[in-house]
């Protein structure tokens, strides 16, 4: 096309002139609704050489992209997520990105408040998109269905990333991804199929599908912090069929997904085990936590046991009653610790 894929949803902007105006950016163009023009002059194009850098950014050192909703066509789907991006975002230097992806059932938005990423990303300045599943799912195994080739999450994730791109400063060496339960599973996928842009994944309460496992060959080392409880009640921390959700397909155990990935990293055999402080005497979890010192590329596969732990985020809110998802441990802060992760494992 002329003008370029759609990077921004309709959304209203003050232009170079100060006029506030409905406005779409596309890949090299942006458009501008002015009602007030006669007909064949409603629709205008933006001044980009008044509001682009050479770098991307608009003029002012601002981002093209402020928090809100965005959607994103890729292939027959128009995808959706959203976006969260610090005030003080550092101007003139690359930026970290995260993708926090939601489980099954859920979506970017809710997960933003599970995990409070957004406050972390304030805090060290860094952007963090919240993608939306089609179906409120993400295909965590390998597209074998016409209808999941076509919806391509993969790929999906790849497009975003380019987005985000285009209105940012990404550093291309610390772009991560997170996520819960499904999510956590199709962040291993990411790490397996797209690792040529993925330096490190902080899976919760999730593992990688058997099928996805027995084909996994990054081409790149790609560093592992996991977080799963031993009770969970959903996605057993032993393996098998979820209890909850559509594809039925199979999982490893969590110590089988974080031992394929200290193989696949090239983990020296040594572990580092040690139990986390037990912080409130009336938290019935405790944790423990097991590392491996420097694997190849500089990555690591630490993993975190939740013993007596549920299907929850560690740290985070008790979304649902005990019963249903087990129990939240607060002796470990999940976002936290999978941020400093992140900050000491990128290429």
């Amino acid at each position: 096309a002329l003008f370029g894929l759609p990077l921004t949803g309709v959304k209203s902007e003050t232009n170079p002139n100060g006029d506030t105006v409905l406005t779409q950016w596309f890949e090299r163009a942006r458009f501008e609704w002015h009602p007030n023009n006669a007909d064949p002059y409603k629709v205008e194009l933006g001044l980009l050489g008044k509001e682009l850098l050479p770098s991307g950014q608009p003029s002012g050192g601002q981002p093209s992209m402020t928090t809100g909703s965005y959607t994103l066509q890729h292939g027959n789907y128009q995808r959706t997520y959203y976006l969260h991006v610090p005030p003080s975002l550092p101007v003139g230097q690359p930026v970290p990105l995260v993708l926090v992806f939601h489980g099954a059932g859920g979506n970017g938005k809710s997960t933003e408040g599970l995990t409070n990423f957004s406050a972390m990303a304030d805090q060290q300045g860094f952007v963090v998109a919240y993608p939306d599943g089609v179906g409120h799912q993400w295909r965590a195994e390998p597209d074998t269905t016409p209808e999941d080739v076509a919806i391509d999450d993969v790929g999906f994730t790849s497009a975003l990333i380019d987005q985000l791109s285009q209105a940012f400063q990404i550093d291309t060496n610390r772009i991560f991804t997170s996520g819960i339960s499904n999510g956590a599973g199709f962040s291993y996928r990411l790490a397996c199929e797209l690792s040529s842009r993925i330096s490190a994944i902080g899976p919760v309460a999730g593992a990688i599908g058997a099928s996805e496992a027995a084909q996994c060959h990054p081409g790149q080392p790609v560093a592992v912090i996991d977080f799963h409880g031993t009770a969970d009640p959903i996605i057993n921390y032993n393996g098998g069929v979820p209890s909850l959700g559509k594809s039925g397909a199979t999982l490893l155990s969590t110590p089988d997904t974080v031992a394929l990935w200290r193989q696949i990293d090239g983990c020296p055999a040594t572990l580092q085990n040690q139990a986390e402080p037990h912080l409130n005497p009336a938290d019935t979890t405790s944790v423990d936590e097991q590392s491996t010192g420097t694997c190849n590329g500089g990555t690591a596969v630490n993993a975190y046991a939740i013993i007596g732990g549920g299907h929850t985020w560690p740290g985070g809110p008790q979304y649902l009653p005990v019963r249903v998802i087990g129990k939240t441990t607060q002796d470990v802060n999940a976002t936290n610790l999978i941020w400093s992760f992140f900050a000491s494992h990128h290429r």
